[in-house]
């Protein structure tokens, strides 16, 4: 598969998220989990198999209700070791490139642990905010 049909594609297609959830257990009371999902009609499974098979396996595809099926990755170190170097390679064109470079500071934020601190998750915030 073309890097750069992945790239246009989710340009389209694709969401960089990031997802907060209030765990009472945690010191700073917020877990973070950052996602790169591709979301599609089932009929286009065979597209996201491809796109799982570019990025090395990584990630899982799953149904979602009767007529959509999503590729995520949310490990960590995948989105590290995978995503992340792909569209620094391979930049996103529209403005979507913006949403991917706060997320990927986002990234950057919980890779070096920050998010387990009160400024890391307020710097989390501020970034998802914008």
């Amino acid at each position: 598969m073309n890097p750069w049909f992945v790239t246009g594609f989710t340009d389209a297609e694709g969401s960089f998220m990031l997802i907060l959830r209030k765990k009472a257990g945690l010191n700073v009371g917020w877990s973070v989990e950052s996602v790169f999902q591709i979301k599609l009609h089932i009929r286009d499974l065979p597209l996201l198999e491809s796109l799982q098979s570019f990025f090395g396996g990584k990630g899982v595809i799953n149904k979602d209700g009767e007529n959509a099926v999503f590729f995520r990755v949310s490990s960590q170190k995948q989105i590290l070791n995978h995503i992340v170097p792909h569209f620094d390679k391979y930049p996103l064109i529209s403005c979507k490139q913006a949403d991917y470079l706060l997320w990927r500071e986002i990234i950057m934020i919980m890779e070096r642990r920050e998010h387990l601190t009160i400024p890391g998750l307020q710097a989390i915030m501020n970034r998802r905010a914008s």
